[in-house]
């Protein structure tokens, strides 16, 4: 409801709802009233309103990190250089070791490309995996883990293992997307045995909207990357021309 400029709210214990109209918001008698409940995602409005939105703009799901393999001896040293770089996140902020070495990150709802902190990180792992403490000169001394490789075959191996950690996390799931929509419209159409308007109607779409919008944002990323896959491989293909 609007923020009142009236001294006179009624006390705390009041069971009713009271609206108090200031300068900018007045309301005629049996005029319907919106509300906001703001930028939330589906876990925020699930836990605190009880319900969830399909394809929640807002929403996003957190993805947990493989973790990394044992390190060549000069892998700090280079992870120092991250916090010299002029990378910036989607914020604007500078990006740095805390921001890509996380237990999980955030896919949002809606993205248009693939997090430089998350690919920063699996180009960590890549390097782990490939890179011996004698590559120092060759790798340790330049290597960039917000750019990407300058070897395609190391950039798409990066992006092949971020690919597979997005599939393992849809494939958790003790249902498929395909199978939560058919419940889902079910649910709303009244076929799923319980009958609409039910607390356990209610209890059992709220509980298939969040899961299934978690389920199409893990697979909206797995597009991203795939494309990010197809674009390499399309230069490798004309580099072998």
């Amino acid at each position: 409801s609007p923020s009142s400029s009236s001294s006179s709210a009624p006390p705390s214990s009041s069971r009713a709802f009271h609206l108090f109209p200031s300068r900018d918001n007045r309301y005629k008698k049996g005029e319907e009233v919106y509300t906001s409940y703001g930028r939330r995602t589906n876990g925020e409005l699930l836990l605190s309103y009880g319900f969830s939105i399909l394809d929640n703009e807002h929403d996003c799901v957190d993805l947990p990190m493989p973790g990394i393999p044992s390190p060549p001896s000069w892998f700090g040293a280079s992870l120092a250089r991250l916090g010299n770089n002029s990378s910036s996140s989607s914020s604007g902020k500078e990006i740095e070791v805390g921001d890509v070495f996380t237990a999980s990150h955030a896919l949002p709802a809606g993205a248009t490309g693939t997090k430089l902190e998350l690919l920063a990180y699996f180009r960590a792992l890549v390097t782990c995996r490939v890179f011996k403490d004698e590559d120092e000169e060759e790798v340790g001394k330049t290597i960039d883990y917000l750019r990407p490789f300058s070897s395609v075959l190391h950039e798409k191996e990066a992006l092949q293992a971020l690919l597979a950690q997005v599939e393992g996390a849809l494939a958790s799931f003790p249902t498929t997307l395909e199978e939560d929509e058919v419940a889902l419209n079910e649910c709303m159409t009244g076929k799923g045995g319980k009958e609409e308007g039910s607390v356990n109607a209610s209890c059992q779409m709220a509980a298939l909207t969040y899961r299934l919008t978690r389920k199409r944002i893990l697979r909206h990323h797995l597009g991203l990357v795939q494309k990010e896959i197809q674009a390499l491989e399309k230069e490798e293909g004309r580099g072998n021309n």
